[in-house]
């Protein structure tokens, strides 16, 4: 049985946060374009605060789902394993 590094469960966490991330974001980005559509009538101006924080943070997600491997290289420079094995 395999036992995780603290370098594996550090990468475990920083896609795990990524995905809440995204999760959180498509949820304001589509609450946004049901404003925009009109599906949704709040406040004025609000689609535009959505979109702000949405688009941002689905952004944001996919890099530390992408960059994963390279945040855990970052943070634990001293492992020796390969490039590609990395979380």
């Amino acid at each position: 049985m395999p036992i995780m590094k603290p370098s594996d469960i550090f990468g475990l966490i920083v896609r795990t946060l990524g995905v809440c991330l995204f999760l959180w974001s498509i949820w304001y980005f589509v609450f946004g374009l049901a404003e925009a559509v009109g599906l949704v009538t709040d406040t004025p101006g609000e689609k535009t605060s959505y979109f702000v924080t949405g688009v941002p943070g689905i952004i944001v997600a996919v890099v530390l789902m992408r960059c994963a491997p390279w945040f855990v290289r970052f943070s634990y420079p001293g492992d020796e394993r390969k490039r590609d094995d990395v979380a």
